[in-house]
């Protein structure tokens, strides 16, 4: 039973990073301004295949082995958009800043929900570290930008 557990929760954790892969990557793209990546766009099918489409699988979808299957999908599909760019994501040390704000938000999310019965709001709840880092990155660039 447990390591049906660590399964569970790695899947999430591979599956919310690379939602925050693709949400940095078009971030830099587009000087970080979310309102220049949502309007902007060059190609906005991208955000409901990449972004739209797989949170609404994982948030809507009840978890059965074919749910997993769908992360996994996901990634890899994520992964050979990723090698078809012409411009990859660059590790700046603001990449690398809301990355480390990331994966600790996430981490704190594990440890609060640690337990919990998976349901609708649950799930919800397991998206927002991807909410608050890009608040947080932004907010924290600012301060840098200003000293």
């Amino acid at each position: 039973m447990q390591n049906i557990d660590v399964f569970i929760m790695m899947s999430r954790w591979i599956f919310l990073i690379a939602l925050g892969y693709y949400v940095i990557i078009n971030l830099q793209w587009y000087h970080y301004k979310l309102s220049r990546v949502l309007f902007k766009h060059h190609k906005q099918r991208w955000h409901i295949f990449y972004f739209v489409l797989p949170v609404l699988y994982f948030v809507l979808i009840p978890e059965n082995v074919y749910f997993y299957f769908g992360f996994y999908l996901y990634v890899v599909a994520l992964i050979i958009w990723a090698l078809r760019l012409s411009k990859g994501l660059v590790l700046t040390s603001r990449v690398l800043r809301f990355f480390g704000l990331y994966i600790i938000f996430i981490l704190f999310n594990e440890l609060l929900l640690f337990g919990e019965e998976s349901s609708f709001l649950i799930r919800v709840v397991y998206l927002l570290p991807l909410v608050i880092s890009v608040f947080l990155s932004s907010l924290v660039e600012k301060i840098l930008l200003n000293r």
